[in-house]
């Protein structure tokens, strides 16, 4: 059920309705949706506000860039698939693991709206990804001022649809 009404303006920050929205986000009393998301973003004053949600529907692909990681595993970046667009709207980018058992798991994420710079992307096919990235978390962002918020993922198993690795990599 969705209770956050369509047009909201003027939010004021109120970290007793943050905490109630967060509660309601965490245990799926309330749909973790943009709308949702953007409200607890300005409702927060507490940057160490988190939710947490259950990523195991959640479709990504990888950028199929692997590196390995240092507790084990490998490491790369992708994204939401577009065809989720709700989760895709609030997560976008996010970070992959490949653990050892094969599986893949998403690291936890901050909901905020920090524009990367592009110095330190490595080629053009870096930057221009970064460049869309930002253009897309600026167009996303909600009017008004607000408080970044985690999100933490819960078992973080999720269905990599595209850019696994394979097997023999192990």
């Amino acid at each position: 059920m969705d209770l956050i009404p369509n047009k909201i303006k003027n939010i004021q920050p109120n970290q007793e309705l943050a905490n109630k929205l967060a509660q309601g986000i965490s245990t799926g009393t309330v749909v973790l949706s943009k709308k949702s998301a953007d409200l607890l973003y300005q409702l927060n004053t507490d940057s160490n506000l988190f939710i947490t949600i259950d990523p195991s529907n959640i479709e990504i692909v990888s950028d199929n860039n692997w590196d390995n990681y240092t507790l084990g595993g490998y490491k790369s970046t992708g994204r939401v698939s577009y065809r989720d667009i709700t989760n895709w709207s609030v997560l976008g980018n996010v970070s992959i693991r490949r653990r050892a058992n094969g599986k893949y798991y998403i690291f936890d994420d901050v909901y905020d709206y920090d524009i990367k710079p592009l110095e330190g992307s490595n080629g053009i096919y870096s930057k221009g990804k970064l460049i869309f990235r930002n253009v897309e978390t600026f167009l996303g962002s909600p009017s008004g001022s607000g408080t970044e918020f985690n999100i933490r993922m819960k078992d973080a198993l999720v269905k990599l649809i595209k850019g696994g690795m394979s097997d023999e990599i192990n």
